[in-house]
């Protein structure tokens, strides 16, 4: 976590930013617990009005932390407290929206890509650039069937040694 411009005074006051936001985050916890509203919730709601608080200096997390140090904690997390029971009864909604999502952001790209590229064929809707140069040839494909050291086949029925 890095506090926008990085002066030599700085690290101070990011070290004073981040033990206040741990301080804030323990408070929401313990404030989530007694109201019983789901955590995450919470902290959304209380990060939204803390973005929203002039004079707070901007706060840069790098992704590559948050991805290693962040959200495998929270996966498991939520993983432990699942209930399979529940699992089990949405399984049909979960997959039909995984599904769902997968299907329609593909439609939607392929729409868009026909948009902005226009209609270039099927190849070309795929990829353009490649479609313009095929990377084999029909020759070069026999050419390489005709040197493959696979053994010949023996006749077999009239005429075959046995």
């Amino acid at each position: 976590m890095s506090v926008a411009g990085d002066a030599p005074g700085t690290m101070i006051a990011g070290v004073q930013l981040a033990v206040l936001l741990l301080v804030v985050l323990a408070a929401v916890a313990y404030a989530a617990r007694r109201l019983g509203i789901p955590p995450a919730i919470l902290l959304v709601v209380v990060g939204v009005v803390l973005a929203l608080v002039p004079g707070l200096p901007p706060i840069e997390l790098v992704p590559e932390l948050v991805l290693l140090l962040v959200l495998p904690p929270l996966i498991y997390s939520a993983g432990v407290a699942m209930s399979w029971r529940e699992f089990r009864f949405n399984l049909r909604p979960i997959a039909l929206l995984a599904v769902g999502c997968v299907v329609f952001t593909t439609v939607d790209v392929a729409a868009l890509g026909h948009l902005v590229l226009g209609s270039h064929g099927r190849s070309g809707s795929c990829s353009a650039p490649s479609s313009r140069r095929p990377t084999w040839s029909p020759r070069s494909r026999s050419r390489a069937v005709s040197a493959s050291t696979a053994p010949r086949r023996r006749p077999r029925g009239r005429g075959a040694r046995q």
